[in-house]
């Protein structure tokens, strides 16, 4: 038996007809919400946006469109939108106006809340909480227990992870194409307001990173320091 069925209720929705969906069975959520069967659930605009396998459920106004899915036991709430190609799966929650769209992905155990938009490529994972007005685009990706929130703005491939705090962008600073590797060098703040490094997929503290650029131009070298100077480190 399927787990949802779309209803006769429409929305218009900028010009999409969305549909509420219906729960046909009763089932508990990873997160101990019961929904039980006839429960009328959010929007979506064709069934392929919601999984009919998995626990995953889109409650109250929540709108689900384009080509975006929603799988495992993924949550939406409140009047988020997900949209484009957006995937929402694992254990994710997006709730409050939250805007998921593009090709971005919510995995894990990652929350998304507040007015908080994550769009093109963005990948969100593991334990990181987006809230606020935080707002996370390109190829950037957030992991770990980091948390964005304030008015904060990644973007380009910043890579945030570990205990992170960024509430503004004086928290953060993205240096391209450095370094032994050639890539993507990311200092940010931490919740105990230290500052550290992530580079080729590895998070350092300014004293493990100091003996990386052993082997840097100075040129190089000269840049990373003085980032680290305007974040308020060494």
């Amino acid at each position: 038996m399927k787990k949802f069925e779309l209803t006769e209720n429409k929305l218009n929705w900028f010009g999409l007809t969305l549909y509420q969906i219906k729960a046909c069975i009763k089932f508990t959520t990873a997160t101990g919400i019961e929904v039980n069967a006839g429960q009328l659930g959010g929007w979506v605009e064709k069934e392929q946006n919601l999984s009919q396998e998995g626990k995953a459920w889109v409650f109250e106004n929540a709108k689900i469109y384009g080509e975006a899915n929603i799988y495992d036991n993924a949550q939406i709430f409140g009047n988020a939108q997900i949209f484009g190609n957006a995937k929402i799966g694992d254990n994710a929650k997006i709730a409050g106006n939250a805007k998921i769209g593009g090709n971005a992905e919510i995995f894990g155990n990652a929350k998304i809340a507040g007015d908080a938009r994550v769009f093109d490529n963005a990948v969100i994972r593991e334990d990181a909480n987006i809230y606020d007005n935080a707002i996370i685009w390109g190829d950037a990706e957030i992991w770990g227990n980091a948390e964005i929130c304030g008015n904060a703005r990644i973007s380009g491939d910043a890579t945030i992870c570990g205990d992170a705090l960024v509430s503004s962008p004086n928290n953060l600073l993205n240096i391209t194409l450095v370094g032994k590797y050639k890539v993507s060098l990311t200092f940010f703040k931490t919740k105990n307001n230290s500052i550290e490094i992530s580079y080729n997929w590895k998070l350092y503290t300014l004293e493990e990173f100091d003996p990386v650029m052993g082997d840097w131009t100075k040129e190089e070298q000269k840049i990373v320091k003085a980032a680290i100077e305007i974040l308020g480190g060494w």
